[in-house]
């Protein structure tokens, strides 16, 4: 690939990131999760009445990707299972954020296939 086909490679991968953030985002904001985010929510920030709009998206991602309801699946997990014609690289792409790494970091170079912070 040259360089501009890496970078049209690099804006659909996160286009499409943010296309499957907003669904599973959809997904665990919705009537099925309802209940257990809002007990999640108030187990971990108390009555909520200080939460900023970032601290409330931290709590719907912890959610989304952490917390494992009493069925024993992560909401991501179910997420995907209820997808079943996601890509093989949408696939991999949502499994990668089961883990996340949450941090400052500075970006000292990059090369095709990734960076180093």
């Amino acid at each position: 690939m040259n360089h501009k086909e890496d970078e049209q490679a690099l804006a659909s991968a996160l286009q499409r990131s943010a296309e499957l953030k907003r669904a599973l985002v959809d997904f665990a904001c919705g009537p099925r999760f309802k209940r257990q985010l809002a007990r999640f929510m108030t187990d971990v920030a108390g009555s909520g009445s200080d939460l900023d709009d970032g601290n409330v998206i931290d709590l719907i991602d912890r959610f989304a990707l952490q917390y494992r309801p009493p069925a024993g699946k992560t909401v991501l997990d179910q997420f995907l299972a209820s997808w079943p014609g996601l890509t093989v690289a949408d696939r991999e792409m949502l499994r990668g954020w089961h883990d996340p790494v949450e941090g400052i970091f500075e970006i000292r170079s990059k090369d095709r296939n990734g960076i180093v912070l």
